[in-house]
């Protein structure tokens, strides 16, 4: 227990929870890991201009930080082990004017952290090579540690409460709670008596363990976070303690964009080749160079794209908007296309695509350099498959060579791979790639017959499939595992350098294999729903690609960045660089305006509906109540005929910021909030109503959930409560005025029966 200021006054807060004798759990760092894990940031960085980069990165990186902090400690990735003995020394700041700091280490066989998949900085500890040392900075560290450590009082303390009918409270000790972050980390080799450094506990074990003459450790350096208690004597001698700790790394994603980002301050500026180009209203500094040659073949190339697809159906033609927007991204190293829903934002990339690689095709040809690649992104796996269904059923053969590359968890999802740490944090568990798009999935083709990795790489995954099915029987070793990812890695490098298109999301747009694949031929990047990343997230694959042609496609209006961290969402983490060069460069920017999805919904909102199962989408902007429709749908079913074709693979639903880019025939949408109307201001403030009506007054969702449907949507919610709402007191005035609006009670009508004609 400890104490927290509330309201003035000191209040009892749980730090710790003992499950066992042996395992704890840190409540401190679940329900404030900003606090715990990071500094917080105090300057804000929405709109706002930056003199150089080195401002940009200084303003930009404790955010990304403090976002890093919430996601890890959060995440359920956490690693806990025993028995580590830890030192911890007191030294001056770097600065030498600031507070001392407490610096500890703690080593790890590597045998030990590769049965248990331990890994540091993003990388498994005897990967490392010998003279390698993996580092980070105080304000921008590897991972994140929770030490505890029991600390024996030196006397019994007895609780003061002697007046009380209770019998005092008697503790002979105490467990002292810190957070670091992991600075350093550098493979050592330790003589006799360094398995000492993790005690097993068993006597077998420490039998085998004198046997060897030398064992290969992982030595980690870290930092105490500024908001930890002083460590106690026993972790400050120099043969320190057995402590339990908990390791929590940091998300891929988190480690690329913080990269990504790191690297725009390490650019050579001075030299003549790499020129300003003002991204953010700031001197900030990216490797987007004017090439004349593919601008000036931009200039006379024709904006239609006039190519059938798989079932001989054509793209459609370009209405006014499309045309200049198509025409700006071919004549411009940067330019940002904004489209509502239904405007055809999918489209017009897809047409970049094909006349991006006609240009680069007719440079090769003239011998002016090697064949240039484009590079498709999109904030998520969803809307990358999405553009890629798209370029393939659309383009037919017509279409440039296209790979799909995904992440390790989705490969390790089709291709399981044993002692491989599974993730588990929310939000990954349903993650799959897309069964149609097998062809052009890198993870696929390189164990294709063909590739001449394909028979040893499928030997090693048989072989683990049998690890997995029989452990007992079959055990794969660390040899094993290396020489997988080893060809794995060495395929996808070969490989990625014969596409002229690469699809993926932008946290693997600056995976190593990637860059490394791509070998700086990467001309074009073109992001899809670039408003849904937060600007870091945007940069990743323009910078480490160096593109010299960047496309941003997406709409601010609608769903912004989601972001874990509500201070940094409310210091400007939220902003996308979509939003920020949209606002800033009008010359650079078309707005498509012509609406293609809803054009006569009222029309079908009048209308006694008679729908196929097969167009409704049903939506609420809450996990929980998504949940509960789905429960009642099923049990409907059971009970009511009217749903007896019933099926939760064609009545879809889902929350409304997993709907964003896709449409549907019919869509029902659930408010879900409700009040009683005694307890309705009648004078709703902005504070109130963000209290009681939560998601729904978020314009962003409001948009993408009222413009998801073709010919007929509907509503389903407490009127008097949304009234409270200007947004949605406009909406209902409009629905009223066209006899929209039905009560509970009227809705749906009771079946018309029609007369039987007499012959």
């Amino acid at each position: 227990m400890s104490a927290k200021p509330s309201r003035g006054l000191l209040s009892p807060q749980l730090d710790l929870v003992q499950l066992t004798r042996n395992v704890t759990i840190c409540t401190r760092h679940l329900k404030d890991s900003v606090t715990c894990l990071s500094r917080p940031a105090t300057q804000v960085v929405r709109d706002k201009g930056f003199t150089n980069h080195k401002d940009y990165l200084d303003a930009w990186m404790p955010l990304l930080e403090m976002e890093a902090a919430a996601e890890a400690g959060d995440s359920g990735l956490g690693t806990m082990v025993e028995n580590v003995r830890v030192t911890i020394k007191r030294e001056a700041s770097s600065s030498g004017s600031g507070p001392a700091v407490f610096r500890g280490t703690f080593r790890l066989p590597t045998t030990f952290c590769f049965n248990r998949s331990i890994e540091f900085g993003g990388a498994e500890p005897e990967s490392l090579k010998d003279d390698e040392e993996l580092t980070g900075t105080p304000s921008c560290p590897l991972d994140y540690l929770c030490i505890r450590y029991q600390v024996n009082c030196g006397s019994i303390i007895k609780s003061k409460a002697q007046a009380s009918s209770f019998a005092p409270v008697i503790d002979t000790h105490f467990t002292w709670v810190g957070h670091a972050g992991v600075v350093s980390v550098k493979k050592v080799t330790a003589g006799r008596g360094g398995h000492e450094r993790i005690k097993s506990g068993s006597k077998k074990n420490k039998a085998k363990d004198k046997k060897q003459q030398e064992e290969v450790f992982v030595e980690v350096s870290f930092l105490l976070t500024h908001n930890s208690p002083q460590p106690p004597p026993q972790l400050m001698v120099s043969e320190g303690a057995d402590v339990f700790l908990e390791i929590m790394p940091k998300t891929e994603v988190t480690r690329n964009t913080c990269e990504s980002v790191v690297i725009l301050f390490s650019f050579n500026f001075s030299c003549s080749s790499v020129r300003a180009c003002m991204l953010t209203h700031l001197c900030l500094l990216v490797c987007i160079c004017a090439d004349e040659r593919h601008l000036n073949l931009g200039r006379r190339s024709s904006c239609e794209v006039n190519v059938r697809g798989l079932g001989g159906k054509p793209l459609p033609g370009n209405n006014d908007r499309q045309a200049k927007a198509i025409q700006t991204a071919l004549t411009n190293t940067l330019s940002t296309i904004q489209g509502p829903p239904g405007t055809g934002k999918s489209y017009t990339g897809v047409k970049l695509v094909y006349l991006f690689n006609k240009i680069n095709q007719q440079l090769a040809r003239e011998g002016k350099g090697k064949k240039k690649t484009i590079l498709f992104c999109g904030p998520s796996n969803k809307s990358v498959d999405h553009v890629a269904r798209i370029l393939k059923e659309r383009l037919g053969a017509s279409c440039p060579k296209l790979v799909r590359m995904y992440g390790s968890a989705i490969e390790t999802k089709d291709y399981p791979i044993p002692q491989t740490h599974v993730q588990t944090r929310r939000g990954t568990k349903d993650l799959k790639s897309d069964p149609s798009l097998q062809e052009i999935s890198l993870h696929h083709i390189i164990r294709r017959n063909g590739n001449k990795h394909a028979e040893e790489i499928n030997q090693l995954d048989n072989f683990f499939a049998r690890c997995l099915e029989e452990p007992n029987k079959y055990k794969a070793t660390r040899e094993d595992l290396e020489r997988h990812r080893e060809l794995v890695n060495k395929a996808s490098i070969e490989e990625l350098g014969n596409y002229e298109v690469i699809l993926t999301t932008c946290a693997m747009g600056g995976n190593k294999k990637l860059v490394k694949g791509a070998k700086e031929q990467i001309f074009q990047v073109i992001i899809d729903e670039c408003a849904m990343s937060p600007e870091p997230h945007s940069l990743v694959p323009i910078v480490a690609n160096k593109a010299k042609q960047v496309v941003l496609i997406g709409d601010h209006k609608q769903l912004r960045p989601i972001i874990r961290c509500k201070q940094a969402e409310e210091l400007g983490l939220d902003q996308s660089l979509f939003e920020r060069l949209y606002e800033k460069y009008p010359k650079q920017r078309v707005f498509l305006d012509k609406q293609y999805r809803m054009a006569e919904i009222f029309v079908y909102l009048k209308k006694e509906f008679k729908l196929d199962v097969a167009n409704i989408k049903i939506l609420s902007q809450y996990n929980a109540q998504r949940n509960l429709i789905e429960q009642r749908l099923l049990q409907l079913c059971e009970d009511r005929e009217v749903f007896d074709r019933y099926d939760q693979h064609k009545v879809n639903v889902s929350t409304v910021v997993s709907s964003q880019g896709g449409e549907w025939d019919y869509v029902i949408v659930s408010t879900v909030r409700s009040l009683p109307s005694y307890k309705i201001e009648p004078h709703a403030t902005l504070g109130w109503c963000h209290q009681n009506m939560g998601f729904i007054t978020d314009q962003n969702q409001v948009n993408v959930a009222l413009t998801r449907a073709r010919r007929g949507l509907i509503i389903v919610g407490d009127k008097e409560l949304l009234e409270c709402d200007p947004l949605w007191k406009d909406l209902i005035q409009s629905y009223e005025h066209e006899h929209c609006i039905k009560k509970a009670g009227e809705f749906p009508p009771p079946p018309s029966r029609r007369r039987r004609r007499r012959n």
